[in-house]
């Protein structure tokens, strides 16, 4: 189907053809709730590393105030080393995703989007 555009600077007429973006909007709107499923699984992820960041630090200050034991103090700080590592896993995978969503812009392909959510669960 053709439409009409009509240039009102000349009065001039031109006819193009009718684009359907139907396809391209149900591509974009499942690729929105796999980056929300993905973004909500990931924080909930995070949460517990920050937690337990959270509580390791409060114990060491604890220890601390009453007789800085350094073994207790070195285990609680390897605890804390091993929540930022979950938490950069976290973020690493997140930026993989991210950067598998623009080669999906650029491919446009719903399965793209379902190899997207293979790595995902896979990682």
């Amino acid at each position: 189907m053709e439409k009409t555009l009509i240039n009102f600077a000349d009065g001039k007429s031109e006819s193009y053809p009718s684009i359907d973006f139907t396809d391209q909007y149900e591509r974009l709107k499942t690729l929105l709730k796999v980056q929300k499923w993905i973004i909500r699984k990931d924080m909930h992820k995070a949460m517990s590393p920050l937690s337990a960041i959270s509580g390791y630090l409060e114990l060491m200050k604890i220890v601390l105030q009453n007789d800085a034991d350094t073994e207790i103090i070195e285990r609680y700080r390897t605890k804390i080393d091993e929540g930022i590592n979950k938490l950069g896993d976290i973020i690493e995978n997140l930026h993989e995703v991210f950067k598998e969503d623009s080669e999906i812009e650029e491919l446009g392909s719903d399965k793209s989007i379902v190899d997207l959510e293979i790595y995902y669960l896979a990682n």
